[in-house]
């Protein structure tokens, strides 16, 4: 990272990021560029690797891309803000911001609990409401999950400047 005064190492820090970000941006290998998606999305860490949960239709193009390459790169951002020091500078514009950057493997989830369990983290990620989902219900979309021990959080805020 060329700023490294700007990253964040501690783990309780970068879930607070992640906490706060509405929007996961996915990407993944169409042939040889790459196809970017916002997505919702839920996540939990498990023996600190970060599990991410998206939700979609059980067929279309990122569950054909995902098949062929399991590779895939992905960014979160919040608090984005135009910031100035001085407005009729524009040498002095800035943005503040938090964000995450990882990559990582994605694959299909098949099993019904675990597509239930992933529901369930999508919707307390999205409302902060526990919900309960059926077999049934989980039976109806694709998940797909996204595990990434390889990512990094980074912020700039003028305020702490």
């Amino acid at each position: 990272m060329r700023r490294s005064d700007r990253e964040i190492k501690d783990g309780k820090k970068i879930a607070e990021i992640i906490d706060n970000c509405r929007v996961l941006h996915l990407a993944m290998l169409d042939d040889f560029a790459p196809y970017i998606l916002p997505l919702s999305f839920g996540y939990e860490t498990v023996n600190s690797e970060y599990v991410f949960y998206i939700h979609c239709a059980k067929e279309g193009k990122k569950l054909d891309l995902i098949s062929k390459n399991p590779n895939v790169g992905f960014e979160l951002d919040t608090g984005v803000e135009l910031t100035s020091l001085d407005k009729d500078n524009p040498c002095t514009y800035g943005c503040n911001y938090q964000s995450v950057v990882g990559k990582g493997r994605a694959e299909i989830v098949e099993d019904a609990d675990e597509k239930c369990h992933a529901l369930k983290l999508i919707m307390l990620h999205n409302v902060n409401r526990d919900f309960n989902f059926s077999k049934e219900q989980a039976e109806c979309v694709a998940i797909i999950k996204v595990m990434s021990n390889d990512l990094r959080a980074k912020a700039r805020d003028l305020k702490l400047i």
